[in-house]
């Protein structure tokens, strides 16, 4: 289930990153290898998220950036990259329970900006506050999509 949209306005992130194509079953393997590399840097500073690059979304191979905010800047690591994701207005929806149902709270969002008026100018960013990784039953897990606007 989906709540109502809202717009948030986001400061600038320092996040380690790792961006490939990936099928969607290697998600979770992939966050929790960044989320053990900034543990042991000991710059972990935030809730892993990932942004989708693709304009539609193929489970079997995606382009994928995982990302975990980090305190400090570092020197890149083979495929972990330290960078900025950027600042700006955002439109957000707190999505409840299991990812295969995360595509209703999109829907939501995508008609929330279409009603309010506003142009979406970039890929959406899912920030996973509640997950697997700390929580076992789905129905309590809680995701935020995000999606970079203007208007």
């Amino acid at each position: 289930m989906a709540g109502t949209g809202e717009v948030r306005r986001l400061e600038e992130l320092r996040v380690a990153s790792i961006r490939q194509d990936m099928p969607i079953h290697e998600l979770s393997e992939v966050i929790n290898r960044l989320v053990r590399f900034v543990k042991e840097k000991g710059i972990g500073a935030g809730k892993p998220m990932a942004i989708y690059y693709d304009k539609e979304f193929n489970p079997e191979r995606a382009d994928i950036e995982v990302c975990v905010p980090v305190t400090n800047p570092f020197p890149n690591e083979g495929d972990i990259r330290c960078r900025i994701l950027p600042a700006g207005k955002y439109l957000v929806i707190t999505h409840e329970g299991a990812y295969d149902t995360i595509k209703a709270g999109y829907e939501r969002l995508l008609h929330y900006a279409q009603e309010e008026g506003y142009r979406i100018i970039g890929p959406p960013r899912e920030v996973y506050i509640v997950g697997p990784g700390s929580q076992e039953t789905p129905s309590a897990w809680k995701t935020e999509i995000y999606f970079p606007v203007l208007g």
